[in-house]
């Protein structure tokens, strides 16, 4: 076999090992799966479902509940391993965390506060990354509230239009929070929301696994590639100057 094709196969052979899935993946520590041994029960008579989280499942700052809320205090990206992405969106309010206890997800109002009856809202990503997925099902428990009446969950589309809605009239959750559930395909973002204006907070997130995001190239697999590439190139190019 010639050198050129010797070079050829050796840099086809890398191009399939770098781009391979395998290759640069990480393992997210947070992701549904990691947390599946710890994870409650499907609280009775509910769908089943893939994850399920709370605050306590990410290192997160605590805010006084109906006090300031500043941006170094408030959650973004925190939850991703888990599909959900608290980073405002869409003109939605920041969302921050705030101690009952136990810890609770809240919106935070055009003040700052944390008044507990601000929207919090949350887009659906791809688990361990902010890339836009969705899901078919979402399941919250809300506690701090006076009846299944005083909260609603809101599920929308990748437009951003309203699919469903449900008040929270299916029981009691773990904490004894009230649940409300949504199932329907295209599910791209959440809010829970109090129509009674209500104080409340999330206590907890369950939700259909929205998918991992597709693995990527580092900066490094791409300049060895482009190298293997450019070699391969040179020596075709000496060998047809030599013929």
């Amino acid at each position: 076999m010639s050198r050129l094709r010797v070079v050829m196969w050796a840099a086809l052979v890398c191009a399939v090992a770098l781009t391979s899935p395998s290759v640069f993946a990480q393992d997210d520590p947070w992701t549904a799966r990691d947390n599946e041994s710890v994870a409650p029960a499907s609280p009775a008579g509910l769908p089943t479902f893939d994850i399920v989280f709370t605050p306590d499942d990410a290192p997160h700052a605590v805010c006084p509940p109906f006090g300031s809320c500043p941006p170094a205090d408030q959650i973004t990206d925190e939850y991703i391993g888990f599909g959900v992405d608290f980073t405002a969106f869409d003109g939605n309010a920041p969302i921050g965390v705030f101690t009952d206890p136990p810890d609770k997800f809240a919106g935070v109002n055009a003040q700052g506060n944390l008044d507990l009856l601000t929207d919090t809202c949350a887009r659906i990503v791809a688990t361990g990354s902010q890339t836009q997925a969705t899901t078919d099902l979402v399941i919250i428990e809300a506690g701090l509230v006076s009846g299944a009446s005083a909260i609603e969950l809101q599920v929308y589309d990748l437009g951003g239009s309203l699919i469903d809605s449900a008040i929270a009239d299916q029981g009691t959750g773990v904490d004894g929070d009230v649940i409300a559930v949504v199932q329907a395909s295209g599910i791209a973002s959440f809010c829970v929301t109090t129509p009674t204006n209500d104080s409340y907070g999330l206590r907890r997130i369950y939700l259909n696994d929205p998918g991992a995001a597709a693995p990527t190239m580092g900066s490094a697999a791409l300049l060895a590639l482009g190298l293997l590439l450019a070699l391969t190139g040179a020596l075709y190019l000496r060998r047809r100057q030599t013929i």
